[in-house]
Order: structure tokens, then sequence, then C-alpha cells
């Protein structure tokens, strides 16, 4: 986000180009793509969905590695069978791993995965 405002910012207010209209940027689908473009050529715009792709795909990791966590304590307490509990030698927990992908790969198969993910969003916001 620091980088897209960064962008934005140097957009609007840089001495060496001219400042873009609000009307260029609405109605363009990926707006930072367009101020990286205008500020650093063609190649700002590649470089920038670039940086996207990589920084969603480092998320997805560490909210998977985050979310086995969660039955792990939960084993912990007594809450969820003993099989949570196993780490592999590097610490992994590859059972609770496997669960969450598994449950994520039905939520997807079964369609409901839009549902879930609207409920989740209300209850984070609810909290």
């Amino acid at each position: 986000m620091a980088l897209i405002g960064l962008a934005v910012a140097a957009m609007l207010v840089s001495p060496d180009q001219t400042p873009a209209p609000a009307i260029d940027m609405a109605g363009e689908l990926f707006v930072a793509a367009s101020v990286a473009r205008r500020l650093f050529g063609s190649a700002g715009d590649t470089v920038l969905r670039l940086l996207t792709v990589v920084s969603l795909l480092a998320s997805v990791n560490a909210l998977q590695l985050m979310a086995s966590r969660i039955p792990f304590a939960r084993n912990r307490d007594g809450l969820l069978p003993s099989i949570f509990h196993r780490e592999h030698p590097g610490v992994t927990l590859v059972p609770a791993l496997l669960a969450g992908t598994a449950l994520t790969l039905g939520f997807i198969a079964a369609n409901t995965f839009d549902t879930v993910l609207a409920l989740l969003a209300f209850l984070m916001v609810a909290n």
C-alpha cells in the first residue's frame, strides 16, 4: 500500500511531469499501474504488476502457514484431535496444513467459497 501511495503522490506532485487529472484515472481498472506507466514508462506498469503478484503469493503463503497454527493451538487446548499436534521435524504442522488446504478446496469445489469469504469478512468487521 505504501508503494502505491508513494506512486500516486509522486504522480500528483512530480515537478518534471504534468499532474494527472483525476478524470484520466477515473476509467482505469488498475490506477497504480497507470501511475507507474506514467512515471516510469511502459516498464513501470509491468514491474508494478509483477510486484503485486509476488506480494500476493507471499501473502497467501503467510496466511496458509498462519492458519495451520490455529488447529495446533486448539488441539493443545483439547478442542481438536491429537493428529493436529503432530509436527514435521522442521516444525511444519503438516496435518493442520493439509486439513486447511482440503477445507479450502472443498469450499471452492462446492461453490460456497464466496459465501464463506463474505461471512468471514463480516465477522472480522463485526469484531
